[in-house]
């Protein structure tokens, strides 16, 4: 009978071990398989691509000794990279898909709870406020601003009708906050340069659209076109089980080559590098 010590320790490598996810649908979400029959199993070592690819592998080969691919999967990224001259970094873009599915995977099944919903809210919040309030400032007739409105979840709510109370929560807000109508610009900014900018709902479309610019970025060198690029690097994704679309139920692979280059909608992709980067928030 195993001690505890040993149980620690095979614990520890198991979860050395990276278990390969499987895409199931935006409803499912992500799947580990466990299906040892069709799995092939590589180990982890460090990435030689470029410096930017290499930061997202980095975190992932700290982490894990071993991985596990898909065989069917394995066969497709060597005939991918082999028809783009590639082959012999067979064993870095392995673990680069795997970093990346990892990371993708981890966001897109994340469950934010109340504290993430608030803290994607944050800003949006703040910026309401502070423009009621200068609106408030700057109002010649307070009196129009008959209540405040308290809610809880149980559904006790409180009105205060008063003007004079309202007025003094409104005062009070604007002291805590040190704004007033002449520092209000300036003070807006500075409140609102120290909230959360991003919606967490949106991390996973915030790494795709990283991952992506990177990888069209790297696959430039080896291609004829910018729209051949855009076809790798939808074709790379797809082989490591990560959906190029949102609101898709599967990830559709071919083991033609060129059909799964062709399949890519490279029209949706190009999106990804020219959007505002600040789409997500």
């Amino acid at each position: 009978m195993l001690n505890l010590h040993k149980l620690q320790i095979l614990h520890y490598l198991q979860y050395m071990i990276y278990k390969w996810r499987e895409f199931n649908g935006q409803h499912q979400e992500y799947g580990i398989n466990l299906n040892s029959e069709n799995l092939v199993a590589y180990e982890v070592n460090s990435v030689s691509l470029n410096l930017q690819l290499n930061e997202i592998a980095s975190p992932f080969v700290t982490s894990f000794s071993m991985l596990n691919i898909f065989k069917f999967n394995d066969g497709i990224l060597k005939a991918f990279l082999d028809s783009k001259g590639l082959v012999d970094k067979l064993d870095d873009f392995r673990i680069l898909g795997c970093a990346m599915q990892e990371k993708f995977s981890n966001s897109f099944n994340e469950l934010l709870g109340q504290s993430g919903e608030d803290f994607s809210n944050h800003r949006r919040d703040y910026e309401s406020l502070l423009d009621f309030l200068e609106v408030y400032l700057k109002s010649k007739d307070r009196s129009d601003y008959k209540g405040i409105l308290f809610k809880n979840k149980s559904g006790d709510n409180l009105s205060l009708q008063n003007f004079f109370i309202v007025d003094d929560v409104y005062n009070a807000i604007m002291d805590n906050l040190g704004v007033n109508e002449m520092n209000f610009a300036k003070r807006k900014l500075e409140i609102l340069e120290k909230t959360n900018p991003y919606n967490l709902k949106k991390n996973s479309e915030r790494f795709k659209s990283e991952i992506i610019n990177l990888l069209f970025n790297y696959f430039k060198d080896f291609t004829i076109s910018g729209d051949e690029s855009l076809r790798c690097t939808g074709a790379f994704l797809h082989i490591f089980s990560i959906p190029t679309k949102q609101n898709i139920e599967y990830v559709q692979l071919y083991t033609n080559i060129r059909v799964l280059l062709d399949f890519i909608d490279i029209k949706y992709l190009r999106h990804y590098i020219s959007r505002p980067k600040n789409y997500h928030t």
